[in-house]
């Protein structure tokens, strides 16, 4: 069964699991993703992304885990995500296991990575993490060529900020820019469609130069 734990930091999510966890997990994500050159799948970038991740993990690339469990070692094998990122990623995938045909593995899937959401949110901090997942619950993020960017610009922002509670309460507000009538959304897409015309590119082409790891920040 997967598994997640908030990270120290309250800078993301740990998810962690068994080989056929993150199979089945990959699988899925493939599945409703499909191809991420499809113009007609806006969010694909974020879900291949994702997949990505899940597949390095399963190849032993990124976190381990152990646990002891009736005198028998059991190792698992993960990945960090930042909150953002997998608030997006979750809506999307339940948003097109809508519209194509799914398997009871598919939603099965589905339902605990939304269960994982749900308890790392609350168990970083119960006040912030009800407000979140409250938030989330009753808030569409909407598919667009550029809420791969979007998402990018959120994270980066937040990331500007003190580590641990401090980040993760500005988190609350940081995400609402997620929905078209806010306005840091108007402005981002502004200054995407600006940057497009000066580059004669389509918005899905361009790129932020954005370094994480320059804010500092600690998982």
């Amino acid at each position: 069964m997967l598994i997640g734990r908030p990270t120290e930091h309250g800078t993301g999510i740990e998810i962690f699991g068994d080989y056929w966890d993150l199979k089945s997990l990959y699988e899925t994500v493939h599945s409703l993703a499909g191809t991420e050159d499809e113009d007609c799948a806006p969010g694909n970038v974020l879900l291949m992304e994702f997949a990505y991740e899940i597949r390095k993990a399963n190849d032993n690339r990124r976190e381990t885990d152990m646990s002891d469990f009736a005198d028998e070692l059991i190792i698992y094998r993960g990945f960090k995500i930042f909150w953002t990122n997998l608030f997006v990623i979750v809506k999307q995938m339940r948003e097109n296991a809508r519209i194509i045909k799914s398997t009871p593995d598919i939603q099965s899937d589905i339902y605990r990575l939304e269960s994982i959401v749900e308890n790392c949110l609350k168990k970083y901090d119960t006040t912030t993490g009800e407000q979140i997942f409250e938030w989330l619950s009753l808030s569409n993020v909407p598919k667009t060529e550029y809420m791969d960017l979007l998402v990018m610009q959120i994270t980066y922002k937040n990331l500007q900020t003190k580590d641990g509670i401090s980040r993760f309460k500005q988190l609350r507000k940081g995400i609402e820019a997620l929905q078209l009538k806010h306005p840091e959304h108007k402005d981002f897409k502004k200054f995407l469609e600006v940057e497009a015309k000066r580059l004669k590119c389509k918005i899905k082409d361009l790129d932020l130069n954005l370094d994480y790891e320059v804010t500092g920040f600690k998982w």
